[in-house]
């Protein structure tokens, strides 16, 4: 179902989903910086898409823990300053060269040390930390690696705990060598309470020993991808098969998360010039499916290539999807798929019209079926009925006539 305009939340994880498929061509300058802002926030004008922030007497954030209410105050540099801070931090990773061929753990001390910097500056006057992420995920991968800022959002302690270590590198940016000494001696109350700040988010985990939490090695993944066969040209059987040992690689070697393998998923699509329909694979589906090709299972990535393949199929998946989500549930929880024309099955029907039939397994499955397959079921008892999936395509057609 779409969102409303004004979901803010909505429009730009859509954007960031189309940045990751097409990411922004640059050098890793202000100026890619700039891009990645201007195309994640394009359809918020007042978010100022692409623009730095501009100077002011201060620039501060009141930070409020969502774990325990704790507040503390963060200042960033002042904006006339953000044009020769980011030339020169940016420029010493020269086009990311700076970071390429580094092992894991001097990779995350230099990750963590650009990601403060960039923080203490501050360039935009709202989205940096999407854009951050967005930006640092680009460039972990371009020097091989995948850097997953996914978890750090995870609930309010994965939240809590980015902000403590993200926070500590900003202070420790705007008061260098600040100590007891010096802040006892000083006559400006904002040093003296940065000071006691520091003292606290220091018991904390720093921001380098998350990142490197979050890193994992994609060569595994690029070896694997050079000696694949060719996606083009296949039929849609052939396709499926290849791409779905391409993705259980991808799960088996990186830490993704379902978005991530939705996004792979398309990814091997637009490389073999095929249109996949991916709207009806639910959440709950990709999480299952990815957990399985951890065990040295892809047979469910195999069949998602099919339906999501098949133009059919994927429209009935969608329909399914918005009817159970009118009926009242939430479709991506549930792990949906499409019936098989001929399979024999047992189970409730969960909701039903002339666009989509939707009937709950016992296996935790929710298979989708014609509306006249549902009308030859047999009743078996406590709500349950058997039927012989019919063909979803024929029946749509006999409806119509």
């Amino acid at each position: 179902m779409a969102a409303r305009p004004a979901d803010e939340g909505f429009l730009t994880s859509a954007r960031i989903t189309e940045l990751r498929l097409d990411p922004v061509q640059g050098t890793f300058d202000a100026a890619h910086l700039s891009e990645v802002h201007r195309r994640i926030f394009q359809d918020l004008p007042h978010h100022a898409p692409g623009t730095f922030r501009p100077d002011a007497a201060g620039h501060h954030k009141a930070r409020e823990l969502e774990t325990s209410g704790r507040r503390h105050v963060v200042g960033y540099v002042r904006g006339r300053e953000i044009g020769e801070r980011l030339d020169r931090v940016l420029g010493e990773l020269r086009g990311g060269e700076a970071l390429r061929g580094l092992d894991p753990d001097d990779f995350a001390q230099g990750m963590a040390r650009l990601y403060g910097d960039l923080d203490h500056i501050h360039p935009f006057r709202e989205g940096n930390s999407r854009t951050l992420r967005e930006f640092t995920y680009q460039l972990a991968g371009e020097a091989g690696y995948r850097l997953d800022w996914m978890q750090t959002g995870a609930d309010a302690q994965a939240r809590d705990r980015l902000y403590l270590a993200r926070d500590r590198e900003v202070l420790e940016r705007l008061y260098p060598g600040l100590d007891e000494a010096r802040a006892m001696e000083t006559e400006s109350r904002t040093e003296y309470e940065a000071f006691f700040t520091l003292g606290y988010l220091r018991k904390h985990d720093a921001l380098v020993t998350i990142v490197r939490e979050q890193l994992s090695t994609l060569t595994a993944l690029h070896e694997q991808e050079v000696t694949a066969p060719d996606l083009k040209g296949l039929n849609l059987e052939a396709f499926s098969s290849a791409a779905a040992g391409r993705l259980a690689v991808a799960v088996q070697v990186s830490d993704l998360s379902p978005t991530d393998v939705r996004l792979a998923a398309q990814e091997l699509a637009n490389e073999a010039g095929r249109h996949v329909n991916l709207g009806g694979i639910t959440e709950a589906r990709l999480a299952h499916d990815m957990e399985a090709a951890r065990q040295g299972h892809g047979e469910g990535f195999e069949r998602l290539f099919r339906e999501a393949g098949d133009a059919g199929t994927a429209r009935r998946l969608e329909r399914a999807v918005l009817v159970l989500e009118r009926a009242g549930h939430d479709p991506q929880t549930l792990y949906v798929t499409a019936a098989v024309t001929g399979q024999q099955i047992e189970g409730h029907p969960l909701v039903r019209n002339a666009n989509a039939c939707v009937l709950a397994d016992g296996e935790g499955r929710y298979l989708v079926t014609s509306l006249a397959s549902l009308n030859q079921a047999t009743e078996i008892g406590g709500g349950q009925v058997r039927l012989t999936a019919l063909d979803a395509q024929q029946s749509q057609m006999d409806m119509e006539l």
